[in-house]
């Protein structure tokens, strides 16, 4: 059962990736679909009879090198059921919207045509991810964890440019990989350290070691710093970049270039779980330290509020629930900062899939708009009253409804709640009074996107005249979901009625006042904000120019270290520079279909420099005592 639920969604991306041209597109849609569902009710049934203790089944040996061996084995204890549970049901939803909707066109492949092989392809996208996620969930221990957190970005690439022939889609796939492959470096990096001084990468061995580590020392720069303190900093900059967190956070809006609202869902949930999972993994080595934590709550409290506030003015709703769901991890690593892993993983599951719902609903009537804005959307609510309905529930979980000391509320307030506790028991009070206010943004910025898809009119004159053919099997899925990403908290969450709860449903009944009044001022209210301040729209809506920051920070300098590397001086004849060794790298990256766009050799030369200064800082400063 274990095996067939891994390799099930493999099978399927394998048969519509590479079979589709034999078997036909259709034929390998509804195989992958199949699969998936097959892998949805192994992965429930599994799920549901998990124990508190962890159950391993160890299936093959396949690293086994002097002290370093890993097994590719399945592992599953009641806490990382949630996850597992999450996944599998937000791909099987996924596949089954994109199996009952028409093919999405492609401009560039003809007047409304879809692009050949594209949905198969987006099928086969979808179930790599799943497996991808699923791999790493059930790890025991870092070497098949690593393997599903690169699987993870390869398929994230992958997604975003499905529309090959798109070239806003291929710039988005390119710095998503770039991106990720960053946390993939320090994932790695942190392996490595933790094998030298352990000699093992099972978590159980690993936390066996924990007093060991936990005396060691290391002097950098005259400071003597705790291993155990390192550990946690490498692991907390992992799950920021991976989580689209800080200086990272523009990856996550490139998502939106996926073709369907669902794809782009499982696309920025995927690496947000897989960074949750590892700190969820990592616990008892994050409750030994405070440093490092302290950095990952202020880095993902300050991230949240960067989201919540580009999500509140986005014009495209794919984009802003995108950054709603930059916002929600940013509440799932800053509770595991502080201390509270079960709080954040079941924040994890009510925010995803509340989100999921509200993508599905708002994706459903919104497809026949291209290019996708809120302005051509309006009053759809009239149209289909139950994907209203599917919204309104899913936005009031998101928004934490609910009665403040009887325990009694959507999910989202639930977890929220618990959330909050933990942040007002943090040493820092300036957390919780950031996070009331992000979470007021995202309250507004979900209710902003209800009440202008289905209730308002519409502002552009170019509005969608009729309703993109929505069937009622897609209905019937989106309002089920979003009944269930409601209310399930009331039968899994036992609730203890805190202070925070006032917070909470305070902050929420905000976001949901703000965005009525928005909503009654019509486009007027925008106009006038954009004539004042031209430059805060623009700021907000690039999610602060993270990218731009990034780009400035690390891409300009590295390309400037290639290109001097990659020349010699002038010869004798005065002729201009000449190629050096170095201009073989986006040679060769040119000719193997341009993947990375001619920026290989920087990424050869961070990646160089990275492991020089490693080795350096190892050999010569890093002394353990």
């Amino acid at each position: 059962m274990e095996q067939t639920l891994l390799l099930a969604p493999l099978a399927g991306a394998v048969i519509a990736a590479l079979g589709w041209r034999l078997i036909g597109e259709s034929a390998a849609r509804w195989t992958a679909t199949a699969l998936i569902l097959l892998a949805a009710g192994l992965g429930w049934l599994l799920a549901l009879n998990a124990s508190p203790n962890a159950t391993v089944r160890y299936f093959q040996t396949w690293i086994e090198s002097g002290s370093l061996s890993s097994a590719f084995a399945f592992r599953l204890d009641l806490v990382m059921a949630v996850p597992l549970a999450l996944v599998i049901s937000l791909s099987a939803i996924a596949h089954v919207i994109a199996l009952t909707r028409p093919a999405t066109p492609d401009a560039a492949a003809g007047a409304g045509k879809p692009l050949p092989g594209q949905e198969a392809r987006l099928c086969a996208g979808m179930g790599l991810l799943t497996f991808a996620m699923l791999l790493l969930i059930v790890a025991d221990d870092l070497a098949q964890f690593l393997a599903g957190w690169i699987a993870v970005g390869f398929a994230s690439y992958v997604l975003t440019g499905l529309f090959l022939r798109r070239p806003a889609a291929c710039k988005a796939a390119l710095r998503v990989a770039l991106t990720l492959r960053c946390g993939e470096l320090v994932l790695i990096s942190v392996i490595v350290f933790l094998f030298a001084l352990a000699d093992t990468i099972r978590f159980d061995d690993v936390f066996e070691a924990l007093p060991d580590l936990e005396q060691m020392r290391f002097q950098i720069l005259g400071l003597q710093v705790q291993a155990t303190e390192l550990i946690v900093a490498g692991i907390g900059l992992a799950s920021l970049i991976m989580a689209a967190q800080v200086v990272f956070f523009g990856w996550i809006m490139d998502a939106a270039e996926a073709p369907l609202p669902g794809a782009v869902l499982l696309l920025t949930a995927g690496p947000i779980v897989a960074a949750s999972v590892l700190l969820m993994r990592m616990t008892p080595v994050l409750d030994l330290t405070s440093v490092a934590n302290g950095w990952l709550v202020a880095a993902a409290m300050a991230t949240t509020l960067i989201a919540s506030t580009s999500a509140t003015v986005q014009t495209d709703p794919v984009r802003a629930i995108a950054c709603l769901a930059g916002a929600q991890a940013g509440f799932v690593l800053a509770a595991f900062g502080v201390g509270a892993p079960e709080a954040a993983m079941w924040y994890l599951v009510s925010a995803m899939t509340a989100l999921a719902a509200l993508a599905l609903a708002i994706g459903a009537v919104g497809r026949g708009t291209e290019p996708r804005d809120l302005a051509r959307l309006g009053a759809m609510g009239r149209k289909t009253p139950l994907l209203l309905a599917a919204a309104v529930f899913a936005c009031a979980s998101l928004g934490a409804l609910g009665v403040p000391g009887s325990g009694f509320g959507f999910t989202g307030f639930l977890s929220a709640s618990a959330v909050f506790a933990a942040l007002a028991n943090a040493p820092s009070p300036e957390w919780l009074w950031a996070g009331g206010l992000a979470f007021t943004l995202c309250s507004l910025a979900a209710w902003r996107l209800v009440l202008r898809v289905f209730v308002a009119a519409p502002r552009s004159s170019e509005a969608t005249a009729e309703l993109s053919p929505v069937s009622g099997i897609v209905t019937v899925l989106v309002l089920a979901f979003a009944v269930a990403s409601a209310t399930m908290g009331l039968f899994l969450i036992t609730p203890e009625p805190v202070q925070s709860d006032i917070l909470v449903v305070l902050a929420g009944l905000v976001g949901l006042g703000l965005a009525a009044i928005a909503a009654r001022a019509g486009a007027g209210l925008s106009r006038r904000l954009k004539n004042a301040a031209p430059w805060v729209p623009a700021a907000l809506v690039n999610g602060w120019y993270m990218s731009s920051i990034l780009r400035k920070a690390v891409a300009l300098p590295l390309i400037w270290i290639a290109d001097s590397l990659a020349r010699t001086p002038r010869d004798e004849e005065g002729q201009g520079p000449q190629p050096g060794m170095l201009r073989l790298a986006p040679v060769l990256a040119q000719q193997a279909s341009r993947l990375q766009g001619g920026l290989l050799a920087s990424y050869g030369v961070a990646l160089a420099i990275g492991v020089v200064v490693l080795v350096l800082w190892i050999v010569l400063m890093g002394r353990a005592s």
